[in-house]
């Protein structure tokens, strides 16, 4: 929605549909964030019933959104706990569902023992929905298993699909990570369930969960999938021991984890977060949140290394604080600093787009100070892996491109260091002061997994 009228108008798509199908709209008021979601208040025979809507994401989801309303649905039909679904807005292409009272982001929680109780009664509930008959979800409209030798790549092959489809340029570092997982699956016996291919999300209340959310990665799978996804989710917000779920998830599915298969299920987790968010990198639209996708496009890929280099029992270096530099730019940045901070906003929605505007440039300041010398660095090592040193930026990714998809498992060691070191400079760039939500996702190591 790049423009005011286009909201406007979908807003008014969005109240005739409520208006029909619920009740009379008191209140509508868009969410300050990345998608497209709305709160409402409806009055129904004297009674205000509280919506949520949840429109399409700018970067393509596994599931349509109309989909993952009816996912939520056979959930909740299934004693599962689920927001309550009121409908699909197809005017809009968004679902109605009711919205529940309460928190989503378990780090919230002061109290840890309570936060663990909270996230033990998620596990229990995902071990109920994966002990679901997938016919449920294959009724509802899920796309049924393909190749029972490939179900630990259910998730994975059909976002590639779109990756590979949309790919506009080098991704040196999205084309090693996904040629290893095609080289890596685990065998064994796999029993498909639906997962919910992002686990983890969720609305609590009073330290007891309410509901679990967000299906918007689901599919019929590996449940294992479902239970790496603790390991990511732990360094946007702290939810846990990865450890003790896992174990907790053992007790509650009398069943012995394969260890090694969740290793490779993180780093193919991960890797699927940056190439989902490839193409926005690429190809950014008006209203695009881009520093948000920007980090997690770079904070995904450095937890995806991370967990490769666990699998390949290999010790990465870290990164050395680099000294600051000025340029012509600098004086200029800063003042395009106070000049947007001094821009007025009245709202929320204006509040968020100057938050847009101020990690942009926080960000270039940061690329000002500590780029150049990034910039040689990664060149001299991309030039002593491949043979020539390149010409710029440009020609480094293309050039370590070619080299990633000609290389065999020999390469794997050298590579894997060779882009996590320059992961690790993404992210130190984008560790900005207006960024500490997402701080830990940058920076900080994976949970360990035993």
């Amino acid at each position: 929605m790049p423009d005011a009228l286009v909201v406007a108008d979908t807003e008014r798509l969005l109240t005739a549909w409520i208006e029909r199908n619920i009740g009379k709209v008191v209140r509508l008021e868009a969410e300050p964030r990345w998608r497209a979601a709305w709160t409402a208040d409806v009055e129904r025979d004297g009674r205000i019933i509280r919506l949520y809507v949840k429109g399409p994401r700018e970067v393509q989801a596994l599931v349509p959104v109309k989909l993952e309303g009816a996912a939520l649905d056979v959930l909740n039909r299934n004693g599962i706990p689920a927001p309550a679904q009121y409908g699909y807005c197809e005017e809009i292409d968004a679902i109605v569902m009711e919205r529940l009272e309460g928190d989503s982001r378990l780090e919230n929680i002061q109290d840890i023992a309570v936060r663990d109780k909270v996230a033990d009664e998620y596990v229990q509930a995902m071990v109920k929905f994966h002990a679901l008959d997938p016919k449920l979800f294959l009724d509802a409209g899920f796309a049924p298993p393909g190749d029972p030798a490939q179900l630990r790549l259910a998730q994975f092959s059909r976002i590639e699909a779109t990756y590979l489809s949309k790919k506009r340029i080098p991704e040196p570092a999205n084309e090693f990570l996904r040629l290893w997982v095609h080289r890596n699956v685990p065998t064994g016996e796999i029993r498909p369930a639906f997962i919910t291919g992002d686990a983890f999300q969720m609305i609590y209340h009073k330290g007891a969960l309410k509901a679990v959310m967000d299906m918007e990665m689901a599919c019929i799978g590996d449940p294992l999938l479902d239970l790496c996804c603790i390991r990511m989710r732990d360094l946007s917000e702290k939810t846990g021991s990865a450890a003790a779920i896992t174990r907790r998830y053992e007790e509650l599915t009398a069943k012995k984890l394969d260890l090694n298969a969740l290793r490779f299920h993180l780093v193919a987790f991960s890797a699927v977060s940056s190439l989902l968010i490839s193409d926005i990198i690429a190809n950014p639209g008006d209203a695009t949140d881009y520093f948000e996708h920007h980090v997690y496009y770079h904070g995904s890929l450095r937890i995806a290394l991370e967990a490769l280099a666990e699998v390949l029992e290999v010790t990465l270096d870290t990164l050395p604080e680099p000294e600051p530099v000025s340029s012509p730019q600098t004086i200029h940045l800063k003042m395009l600093v106070l000049a947007v901070e001094q821009m007025p906003v009245k709202t929320d929605m204006e509040r968020y787009q100057r938050s847009k505007a101020a990690a942009e440039i926080a960000y270039l300041q940061r690329r000002d100070s500590y780029g150049a010398a990034f910039d040689r660095a990664y060149l001299d090592e991309v030039g002593a892996v491949v043979g020539q040193l390149p010409t710029d930026m440009a020609d480094a990714e293309a050039k370590l491109e070619t080299f990633v998809q000609s290389a065999g498992p020999e390469y794997d060691k050298p590579l894997l260091r060779l882009l996590h070191d320059q992961e690790l400079r993404h992210c130190f760039l984008a560790d900005i002061p207006q960024n500490v939500r997402l701080q830990r996702f940058l920076r900080e190591p994976i949970a360990l997994l035993t």
